[in-house]
């Protein structure tokens, strides 16, 4: 059965939910200042690469190695575009809708790989994009053509670098199904290693010359001394190392399609934690968003089969196609060896 797979992927986009209201607050406590952002997420990745480092040694030849440094690479590039085109004057809300686009990156390696894409997993990514749109753009908008900038173009490299992270990831998992921790341990690391410069290049300091120790007394606005050590302890090792060992697992089981229409929620996951913990409002878009996100994946599980006459008939033959990505993790591949036509992160 393919439901907890896809139960475990919605926990970890939760996760990866939370983290804009986690950070939000770590960034209120710390006063505010960029360089504090990048100090944040550096810490973050250090902190769970760390974690996970012990696991590296377990690699089971130099492919799997490789197989890790490229999915960590392709990450960093998204984090690397999202914060360029911050820096560049893009609105926080336009960022998360073109990195919903990741989906759309993931659907079109599956049909250029020759595997297809189901009508359903189509129209799932397409009400999945129109519901990040609706939740995101709308603030962004309100500013009028000023809204737009260079820095949205940057952007287009979130979409890029973390869609095809999951192909990769996938081909990884299907090549090397015992290296699930010291795969996540090199994406860790490798993601770590190009945040800690990033805010070494930032600040004009050594990595060991950062001010790390302005990370464990934040207490601008009233938070608590052990506010931010506590963020960071979760976002390294909950949302970071955890949350990457189990993305792993889990690739090996579900298709990268089912799995980045389910990465497509985060925003309404964000949403969700900013209305608990920040008291953020919520307007009719962001009912409208969620309403339309739920739909997407509600049309990726078959829900909304009796809309399309057919879907089901498509939908049986595309995943028992051989090779195909739709094809369940836990099937026999099609003959000896790993899958075929594979795509992923």
């Amino acid at each position: 059965a393919l439901w907890p797979w896809q139960a475990a992927m919605v926990a970890i986009t939760a996760c990866w939910g939370a983290n804009f209201a986690v950070t939000s607050w770590s960034m209120q406590a710390l006063g505010g200042a960029s360089t504090d952002g990048e100090l944040l997420v550096a810490a973050r990745f250090v902190v769970g690469a760390v974690a996970l480092l012990p696991f590296l040694a377990s690699a089971t030849s130099a492919a799997a190695v490789g197989a890790g440094v490229q999915v960590g690479l392709l990450c960093s590039l998204g984090y690397a575009s999202q914060a360029a085109a911050l820096s560049l004057g893009t609105q926080p809300g336009t960022a998360a809708f073109i990195c919903s686009l990741q989906s759309v990156v993931v659907a079109l390696m599956a049909a250029r790989s020759g595997a297809g894409v189901a009508r359903a997993t189509w129209l799932a990514v397409a009400l999945s994009v129109a519901g990040v749109a609706c939740l995101e753009l709308p603030s962004a908008l309100s500013g009028g053509g000023a809204a737009f900038c260079v820095g949205d173009l940057i952007a287009l490299g979130q979409p890029v670098g973390f869609g095809l992270s999951y192909v990769v990831l996938e081909e990884a998992m299907a090549d090397h199904p015992d290296d699930e921790l010291p795969i996540a341990a090199l994406q860790c690391v490798v993601i770590a290693v190009a945040a800690v410069a990033a805010a070494s290049v930032d600040s004009g300091a050594a990595p060991w010359s950062l001010p790390w120790e302005h990370l464990l007394a934040a207490t601008a606005g009233g938070a608590p001394a052990w506010g931010v050590p506590a963020a960071v302890a979760y976002t390294g090792l909950v949302s970071t190392s955890l949350t990457i060992w189990l993305t792993a697992k889990v690739f090996a089981k579900l298709p990268s399609t089912d799995a980045s229409v389910i990465l497509a929620s985060e925003p309404l996951w964000a949403t969700g934690v900013a209305v608990a913990l920040l008291g953020a409002p919520v307007g009719p878009s962001d009912a409208v968003g969620g309403a339309l996100i739920l739909g997407g994946l509600a049309c990726n599980q078959g829900l909304l089969d009796r809309l399309v006459p057919g879907l089901a008939d498509e939908l049986a033959e595309h995943t028992a196609s051989p090779g195909g990505m739709s094809r369940r993790r836990d099937e026999a591949p099609p003959g000896p060896g790993v899958d075929g036509a594979r795509e992923r992160d």
